[in-house]
């Protein structure tokens, strides 16, 4: 394959983690060609990853960690179309490792606020000129498809506004 092919290649192993594939595979390269990007760019890079991490952790910790912590009796106050709609058709019978149920009801009402943070990060990423997952924007020597200006930022601080809330408070309590 052709070197300049690496950044999007990469990109395609995970869309958990196509940010960091891609900051990865476009460094390596600037590495290897002797280019440097601009302070601009590695700004830029290093927001999309900080975005992209958040947003990893927040989905790993509600879809991918938690639902091993409940059982059917955690979903009993809920609507099943919506306890579906993040777990699936959830069978699991009480376990000891599983969470209490006041502390896994807890948690379960997030999960609308959880889902509308990832969201907003998603959106937030997408804004500086990726595709989320697959950020198709890192280019060795800098960031493509990618024009700053004032009300692109200031709709990243709304975003980031939108969801510092449950971020800072509900997310890390939970």
């Amino acid at each position: 394959k052709y070197p300049l092919e690496a950044p999007y290649l990469v990109q395609s192993i995970s869309d958990r983690s196509s940010v960091a594939h891609a900051i990865a595979s476009v460094s390596a390269l600037e590495d290897y060609l002797n280019i440097y990007a601009p302070s601009s760019a590695l700004k830029i890079r290093q927001i999309m990853l900080d975005l992209s991490a958040i947003r990893s952790h927040l989905y790993h910790f509600y879809w991918e960690v938690l639902p091993d912590f409940l059982n059917m009796g955690h979903f009993a106050e809920f609507n099943p179309k919506e306890t579906w709609f993040y777990f699936g058709q959830f069978q699991k019978e009480e376990d000891v490792g599983d969470l209490d149920l006041e502390t896994g009801v807890k948690i379960m009402k997030s999960f609308p606020e959880a889902a509308y943070t990832i969201d907003l990060l998603q959106k937030s990423i997408a804004l500086f000129g990726g595709k989320f997952p697959i950020i198709m924007n890192q280019i060795p020597g800098g960031v493509s498809n990618f024009k700053i200006s004032r009300n692109l930022i200031m709709k990243i601080i709304r975003n980031l506004e939108s969801c510092k809330h449950f971020i800072e408070s509900i997310w890390a309590e939970d």
